[in-house]
């Protein structure tokens, strides 16, 4: 079973596709942290990323697939997709190549999604995740993990913040279409509760079961 979650930044994709992958045992695909990962080893595509992104711009999606197929692997069974596809173009190439059951969009306006945004902040030394609104570090500025400083993503300037929303209301909206076509998609709202949220996405897999695109 595949399964794709998107939604507009802040819409808890991240968050949902994590706790799937833990109550489901599947792997968790991460475009945006997988290229973070490559960008901080010094890769070549990470060197490549690194110039598309600091200009709060797309990576191409050549680069994407690649990245995509090599960290997948051959053998594993059990995806769930997080920041992909972004346009119909990476959506084909999904359905083509992956056989998708399930596709997810979390519904969330633009005002909350800011909200969200900027309350999200990163360790720096182990990159744990945390935000503000829902889940802060206990000790302010302090991962509970490691001890390490906890500070704002890098990429999530003001500037890039209002880029990303912009491009996603002129591109990844299609998407809605496009999967709504090909008999995959469910709207879920996100401006429920993490664990409510999280609920309603494991009942529709357990009402509808494995599922194939059309």
């Amino acid at each position: 079973m595949n399964i794709v979650l998107f939604g507009i930044q802040g819409s808890g994709k991240g968050t949902q596709a994590k706790l799937l992958s833990e109550k489901l045992a599947m792997k968790h695909i991460n475009l945006g942290e997988m290229f973070r990962q490559e960008i901080k080893a010094g890769t070549e595509i990470g060197n490549i990323a690194r110039v598309y992104i600091d200009k709060g711009n797309l990576v191409p999606d050549e680069y994407v697939y690649h990245m995509i197929d090599n960290y997948v692997g051959l053998g594993i069974k059990g995806l769930i997709f997080d920041g992909f596809p972004r346009n119909k173009e990476q959506a084909d190439y999904l359905v083509k190549h992956y056989h998708i059951d399930f596709v997810f969009y979390l519904d969330l306006n633009d005002d909350e999604a800011k909200k969200r945004i900027t309350a999200r902040v990163r360790c720096k030394n182990c990159h744990q995740n945390y935000n503000l609104l829902a889940n802060s570090p206990v000790v302010d500025g302090v991962c509970d993990i490691c001890g390490g400083e906890v500070s704002p993503r890098e990429d999530d300037t003001p500037q890039a913040i209002d880029q990303r929303l912009a491009r996603f209301h002129k591109e990844t909206k299609s998407l809605i279409r496009y999967f709504d076509k090909h008999k995959l998609l469910f709207k879920i709202d996100a401006n429920d509760d993490i664990e409510a949220l999280n609920e309603k996405m494991l009942a529709i897999i357990k009402k509808h079961g494995k599922r194939k695109s059309q």
